[in-house]
C-alpha cells in the first residue's frame, strides 16, 4: 500500500509537471485563456509555485489583464528568474510606468540572455524615447538570434529617424540577405516599408513607391502604407 500510494504521488507530480509544459505551450500558440485554466489547477497544487505565477500572470497580460497580472506576480516574494523579470516588465509597461519597465526588461535581457527579452526590451525602450537603449537592446538581439532579420529592421528604424541614412542602408540591406536564406512572411513587409521610407528620405521617389507597393501587396489594407504612398502623390 506504501509503495502504491508513492508510485500514485510520483505520478501526480509528473502530471502536474506536465500541466505546466502544457500551458507554456498554450501561450506560445497563442491560447492564454486555456492556459490560464491549466495553470490555476496547477496551483492549486502547488500554492506560491514561481514558475506557475509567472505563466498565470503572462496568461493575464496577454489577455489585456495587466492589474491582474501585477496581483499575480504580487504573490511571488522575490522573482529569482529572468522570465519572471520579463514579465514583469512587461506588465508594468502596460499599466504605463515605462521607466520601472526598463529596469526590469534590460536586467530580463542582460542576465537572461534570451531573444525575445532582448527585443521586447528595445521595443519598449524605443517607445519611451530611449533611443541608445534601444540600440543596445536591438544589439544583444541580435547576437543572440544572428539569423533574425527584426532587430536589423529596427535598428534600421531608429537610424532613419536620426537621419542616419547610410547606416540604416547597411541595416536594410543585411536585413534583406538574411531574409533570403530565411525567409520570414511577417518581417518582409517591414522590410519593404522601411526600404520605402529609407528611399523617401534620399528623395527617391520612385523607388520608394516600388517599395511601397510590395509592401502593401504583402500587407493589403495596410493603413500606415497607405498613407505613405498617398504622401507621394502621383
Amino acid at each position: 500500500m506504501k509503495w502504491a500510494l508513492l508510485s500514485a504521488l510520483l505520478w501526480l507530480n509528473l502530471a502536474l509537471a506536465g500541466t505546466l509544459s502544457y500551458a507554456s505551450q498554450l501561450l506560445s500558440e497563442g491560447e492564454p485563456s486555456l492556459a490560464a485554466l491549466q495553470i490555476a489547477e496547477y496551483l492549486k497544487a502547488h500554492p506560491g509555485s514561481q514558475r506557475g505565477e509567472i505563466l498565470l500572470a503572462r496568461a493575464e497580460l496577454l489577455q489585456g489583464h495587466p492589474a491582474r497580472a501585477s496581483r499575480e506576480l504580487a504573490k511571488i516574494p522575490t522573482i529569482t528568474h529572468p522570465s519572471g523579470w520579463w514579465v514583469k516588465g512587461l506588465t508594468l509597461y502596460e499599466l504605463g510606468h515605462s521607466r520601472a519597465a526598463l529596469v526590469w526588461l534590460g536586467k530580463a535581457a542582460l542576465q537572461g540572455q534570451r531573444y525575445p527579452y532582448a527585443m521586447d526590451w528595445g521595443t519598449v525602450a524605443w517607445q519611451a524615447g530611449q533611443v541608445a537603449l534601444a540600440e543596445q537592446a536591438y544589439l544583444l538581439a541580435l547576437q543572440l538570434e544572428p539569423t533574425q532579420a527584426w532587430p536589423l529592421i529596427d535598428s534600421a528604424m531608429i537610424a532613419i529617424s536620426q537621419r542616419q541614412l547610410s547606416l540604416a542602408a547597411t541595416f536594410l540591406s543585411q536585413a534583406a540577405g538574411i531574409l533570403r536564406a530565411h525567409p520570414n512572411s511577417a518581417a518582409l513587409p517591414e522590410l519593404d516599408y522601411w526600404q520605402g521610407e529609407l528611399a523617401a528620405k534620399q528623395g527617391r521617389t520612385q523607388q520608394a513607391r516600388a517599395d511601397w507597393k510590395r509592401a502593401l501587396r504583402l500587407e493589403p489594407g495596410d493603413l500606415e502604407i497607405e498613407r505613405a504612398l498617398d504622401g507621394l502623390g502621383n
